[in-house]
């Protein structure tokens, strides 16, 4: 049977990742600055529904947003204000994520933020061309990995599909677009 639900929370795991390099670029480009709330807040209550939509989907969710909060990275009002919109929309329709996957994508996401500030250092005192080590600690590859092996050590596909998919709208899509600002 095809899970349509499953394939709308996959797809809205796309656009939220589509919608937080928005808001990044929308930052750094005064062109768009007018947009710049607008697709925080969007992209903070798309995560808040995926949040409630089940508990595999809240603990990719808030795995990724306390690992990047523990890490400091929130470094932005508008990335406040997608947070904050995430959990207020999770806190309002009842979200209660799985504890052992939400560990596991909270430990990743924070390591992955350490190792591409690391890979970012090593760029910059190094001044060669990039390393296999740096490529591979710049790629943020910690939270697919442990989705992987969650999702192989559990059964349940959810939780790679889930970080795959926001992924994808994270780091792919903008590589599409010309216009679009480099990371």
């Amino acid at each position: 049977m095809f899970d349509y639900a499953l394939i709308a929370g996959l797809l809205l795991f796309f656009a939220v990742g589509v919608l937080s390099r928005f808001t990044d670029a929308f930052e750094r480009d005064k062109r768009y600055a007018h947009f710049t709330l607008a697709a925080a807040v969007a992209y903070g209550f798309g995560g808040g529904i995926l949040a409630a939509a089940s508990p595999a989907f809240a603990a990719v969710v808030f795995g990724i947003v306390l690992g990047v909060l523990l890490g400091g990275k929130i470094d932005s009002r508008q990335h406040g204000v997608a947070v904050g919109v995430l959990f207020l929309t999770a806190l309002l329709l009842n979200t209660a994520p799985l504890f052992l996957p939400l560990v596991c994508f909270t430990i990743a996401s924070f390591l992955d933020e350490d190792l591409h500030e690391l890979a970012g250092k090593l760029k910059t005192r190094i001044k060669t061309k990039r390393s296999l080590v740096e490529t591979i600690l710049g790629s943020r590859v910690l939270l697919e990995a442990s989705s992987l092996v969650l999702s192989a050590f559990t059964g349940n596909w959810v939780f790679f599909g889930a970080v795959f998919a926001f992924d994808a709208g994270c780091y792919f899509v903008p590589k599409l677009a010309n216009w679009f600002p480099e990371h």
